[in-house]
């Protein structure tokens, strides 16, 4: 009851307090012909009460805050030729999200992104896709195809779930069905490996969610690129000690497993990780730490906005 109502405190907090933004909001990557776009969505935290096992000593020595681990809520644009693709939506207007005014910033209408990809259906990822006109809730992205893991969409589409899900996350179920109501016939099901578009492939990343993925991109310049969504939500501890975890993890013991997994996999190898939650700039390299666990290098961008 105690970890629920700080739970509960933390999530009131980030929806009520008011927003500061990055004054660089927008970091610039190039992979090949492909140019990313990192958004800083929202400004974020997390309370150091909130990461889930690990020694807290150890824990409180890798924060550059005493209490809090520094995260962001990111999206990212991913611009190819005339292909203009979202992974990831943010929070939306409603919610303080800037994904849409960044975007139209950088002189992209929402109407030109015609691929949003999500990660899971988490509502930090998902409300973006939904915005209020005169009172009325439309899609944000009219002409996109929504592209989803086809486990992800059916078990929050299926309220028999509920009991399965973590107690803060039972809005979900509500997004979910807006999501359907809004992109009916727009909603691209993805099976494991599946490529929503022919140069980016679905990854399976179970465990934050039932249906949890990431997207891989090798980029012609032979570079690998893996947007990793929430596979890991405080860097700095995380990456060190993988059997950390947090309250939004579905499968707490699957979600460790997966982190391992990813991070043992990618490490050494120059795969460029842009996370869902990563603090400035963005993008990462893991290598092995020689007392265990794993550290990172942050990549440059090539620019900001």
């Amino acid at each position: 009851m105690k970890r629920f109502l700080l739970i509960a405190l933390f999530l009131g907090v980030l929806c009520t307090a008011k927003t500061t933004y990055a004054a660089d909001n927008v970091f610039v990557y190039r992979a090949g012909d492909v140019t990313i776009y990192r958004i800083a969505d929202r400004m974020g935290g997390m309370p150091e009460s909130l990461l889930l096992g690990g020694d807290r000593q150890a824990i409180a020595q890798l924060l550059t805050e005493k209490t809090i681990c520094p995260n962001m809520f990111v999206s990212f644009l991913l611009v190819r030729g005339n292909e203009k693709i979202l992974i990831d939506s943010g929070y939306g207007e409603k919610n303080q999200g800037q994904t849409v005014a960044i975007l139209k910033n950088l002189g992209i209408d929402p109407k030109e992104i015609t691929e949003v990809l999500l990660t899971h259906m988490h509502r930090d990822h998902i409300l973006g896709l939904f915005s209020s006109v005169n009172g009325k809730t439309v899609p944000t992205y009219p002409k996109a195809t929504i592209s989803i893991d086809e486990a992800e969409y059916r078990f929050w589409t299926d309220r028999k779930n509920a009991t399965k899900a973590p107690a803060n996350q039972a809005s979900c179920f509500e997004s979910a069905e807006l999501l359907t109501k809004l992109y009916a016939n727009k909603i691209h099901l993805l099976k494991k490996d599946a490529m929503p578009v022919p140069w980016l492939r679905a990854i399976s990343l179970p465990g934050h969610t039932e249906g949890h993925s990431g997207f891989a991109l090798v980029a012609k310049d032979g570079k690998n690129y893996l947007f990793g969504g929430d596979f890991l939500h405080c860097l700095a501890v995380q990456s060190r000690y993988p059997d950390v975890t947090v309250p939004w993890d579905t499968d707490q013991d699957l979600a460790k497993m997966t982190r391992k997994s990813l991070l043992k996999k990618i490490a050494g190898t120059g795969t460029i990780v842009l996370g869902g939650h990563f603090p400035n700039p963005g993008a990462a390299t893991f290598h092995t730490h020689p007392d265990g666990g794993y550290s990172y290098t942050f990549v440059q961008p090539a620019a900001t906005h």
